[in-house]
């Protein structure tokens, strides 16, 4: 009978439960065997009557505990694993969120750090004692141009703003223009004080040292050019 109810347990809970019935019903049959080779118990015929209905009940009551508490523990470990998948994900939720947080400061210091540096820039391009030029790769036609610029070669209805680079008559040598478009557009190289003369808005001649760069504003590329007159250098050389 005991294992009757640990083939039922096995194919009625699971494997599981078979194995845990049969475990208990070997431990009786051990105790059983303690007590008679003890003398608790002996081979009389009362004896054994006994026996068997203490076996019979014993079994029953653990193959009952064992449909009983089982499916109870099954029940508690189901709600046991469900909970640590909760624990996890929260967990997971807030180290996501603590990770969104650092990357949301980190993004808006960046921000900060970047707005400044823009406030710079523009305040040192305006005030510049060099004539500057902010020109679009793309269209080559000017974005932007400083006061001394505007000194230099004259201010403009529009101020600049959108004309294309190439109608500026501002060339002397169109050898040095060809020079500085080549390293610029061709080879996409930095100008570096390159000695130049230029038409001012009177039309007299000033030497200047040319200088420019390919800059990304906004993903887009220009090019910064910087000329700083040299004139008065070559009428103190005269002198």
């Amino acid at each position: 009978m005991a294992f009757t109810f640990a083939i039922i347990a096995c194919l009625t809970l699971g494997l599981k439960a078979g194995l845990l019935t049969l475990l208990i019903d070997c431990l009786t049959f051990i105790v059983i065997g303690w007590m008679l080779h003890t003398g608790v118990l002996t081979w009389e015929y009362s004896h054994l009557i006994q026996l068997k209905h203490w076996i019979t009940t014993s079994t029953t009551f653990m193959f009952l505990a064992t449909v009983v508490i089982l499916p109870v523990s099954i029940v508690v470990s189901a709600r046991d694993e469900r909970l640590l998948r909760e624990i996890k994900l929260t967990e997971n939720l807030r180290r996501v969120n603590r990770q969104y947080k650092q990357e949301n400061v980190e993004r808006k210091l960046v921000e900060k750090e970047l707005k400044e540096s823009e406030e710079k820039f523009v305040k040192a391009f305006q005030t510049s004692p060099a004539a500057m030029a902010i020109i679009s790769m793309e269209k080559r036609c000017f974005i932007d141009v400083n006061d001394t610029f505007k000194n230099i070669f004259g201010t403009k209805k529009g101020n600049y703003i959108g004309e294309s680079a190439d109608d500026l008559s501002m060339w002397v040598d169109q050898a040095q223009k060809g020079h500085v478009c080549r390293k610029l557009i061709q080879e996409q190289a930095p100008v570096k004080n390159f000695e130049i003369s230029v038409y001012r808005a009177d039309k007299s001649i000033s030497r200047g040292l040319f200088s420019a760069d390919i800059i990304t504003l906004k993903g887009k590329k220009f090019i910064l050019a910087i000329i700083v007159d040299i004139s008065d250098y070559y009428k103190n050389l005269s002198h």
